[in-house]
């Protein structure tokens, strides 16, 4: 860069600054350079200090060696303190932290010191970890972060609550749930169909009155040889048809025929028809005096 711009040495790193007035700190000061030597993003800083109403930012066109303009973005000295304190120790690498509280505490003053070397400024002979002001601020970031864990905490808590809330409502679903699923792995047989009386009987009916239900109920019908299921419950997948051989015993020959069955959707369709009282299965003469006993 032109000789306007000054580098200075700051515990081994560079730092780019130039003289802008005759006050003691009538200075700025490169941010890409302290963002380099801190390990932090540039261009999210230089955005944070376009915001803030503290900071006074300039944009100089330098020439470099190699004969070209380049753009630079300067801080002044007076903003620098309050920029350095705004970031946060927490994020930056934690080999980068005790630099960037060194920077913190000293980068003003040594800046300060070069550009006016009869104003005493308060520069350390060496960065001293012992120093209460490093330690302090060393304390500050800590705390800063256990107040970070510490919420991190608590939202964990708030959602492993609401976790353990849902799995206890899941568990009273599936004890509900499985009596019905062990049901319905045993009435599928290997085509995942069921015939309609093993189907009654799994439901806790007797095959014939549910049978006698289904058809009362328009779902089946009967064409004297086989039972058959209208098309708007075959349409929804409710039942399909499946061409079966049986043995006449009238004309004494095997005869085949459609006959209904039922798919896994349409045994839960009618589970849920019966335990909702949707569909009445007819109850035997038996089992209704039984009934009619209990209520008297």
């Amino acid at each position: 860069m032109s000789d306007d711009l000054v580098s200075i040495d700051f515990y081994g790193d560079t730092l780019v600054a130039r003289r802008t007035g005759e006050g003691p700190r009538d200075v700025e000061v490169s941010i890409r350079r302290v963002c380099e030597n801190i390990g932090i993003a540039v261009q999210g800083q230089l955005e944070r200090l376009k915001r803030a109403p503290w900071a006074v930012v300039t944009t100089s066109v330098m020439t470099g060696p190699d004969g070209k303009n380049y753009t630079t973005s300067m801080v002044a000295l007076r903003s620098l303190p309050m920029w350095l304190a705004n970031i946060d120790a927490d994020r930056v690498a934690a080999h980068c932290r005790e630099k960037l509280v060194r920077y913190q505490l000293e980068a003003a003053d040594v800046l300060a010191a070069h550009f006016m070397p009869k104003v005493e400024a308060a520069v350390s002979p060496a960065f001293d970890p012992n120093d209460p002001r490093v330690q302090l601020a060393v304390m500050g970031a800590l705390t800063s972060r256990v107040a970070i864990l510490e919420a991190d905490n608590a939202s964990k808590s708030v959602a492993l609550a609401a976790a353990e809330t849902t799995v206890v409502e899941q568990a009273a679903v599936i004890a509900i749930a499985a009596p019905k699923a062990k049901a319905f792995d045993r009435f599928l047989d290997a085509s995942g169909l069921c015939g309609l009386r093993k189907a009654g009987r799994d439901l806790g009916q007797c095959p014939n009155l549910f049978l006698e239900s289904l058809r009362d109920a328009k779902i089946l019908g009967n064409d004297g040889r086989s039972n058959f299921a209208y098309a708007q419950y075959v349409d929804r997948g409710y039942f399909t048809h499946r061409r079966v051989v049986f043995f006449n015993s009238r004309t004494g020959e095997d005869e085949t025929t459609d006959q209904a069955f039922l798919t896994g959707d349409g045994f839960v369709w009618l589970d849920d028809l019966i335990s909702t009282g949707k569909l009445q299965v007819r109850i035997s003469k038996a089992r209704a005096r039984a009934q009619r006993k209990r209520a008297a």
